[in-house]
């Protein structure tokens, strides 16, 4: 019930608090840009209930009662990971693959997928007034 949990927590925080929450992108590349079907097999389990955009997680947050809310991508995951997820159809590529981590490549990458709204993950920073 992540509504409910939503509004448990903002009734838990004292007036002027924040919260920061961080969840799965619904719009992440390995699922929309390279509808990579082992990577849904992967990403679709019961631990990932909702699969959130910036606008539903928003929307979630504010019907829970929170303002201020900024929603940001963030990219958590290398470009070494995505190559080898493309070719091998699993995670580990920054692990198997350290040479193809290169800070300007993965900093390339990331801006990239950023400015794309294809991140793997979201973040939202949201207060209680």
């Amino acid at each position: 019930e992540p509504m409910s949990e939503l509004k448990d927590l903002y009734e838990a925080l004292a007036p002027g608090g924040t919260l920061i929450i961080e969840v799965p992108h619904a719009k992440d590349a390995l699922l929309t840009t390279y509808d990579l079907e082992a990577f849904k097999v992967f990403t679709f389990w019961s631990e990932h209930l909702i699969l959130h955009t910036r606008e539903s997680l928003s929307r979630y947050l504010s019907v829970a009662g929170f303002t201020g809310i900024e929603v940001r991508g963030v990219q958590r995951y290398p470009l070494a990971n995505h190559l080898y997820w493309l070719r091998h159809g699993k995670p580990g590529g920054q692990s198997i693959w350290p040479e193809l981590n290169a800070p300007e490549s993965a900093s390339a990458y990331a801006r990239m997928l950023e400015n794309m709204d294809r991140t793997d993950t979201l973040v939202a920073v949201a207060q209680k007034t």
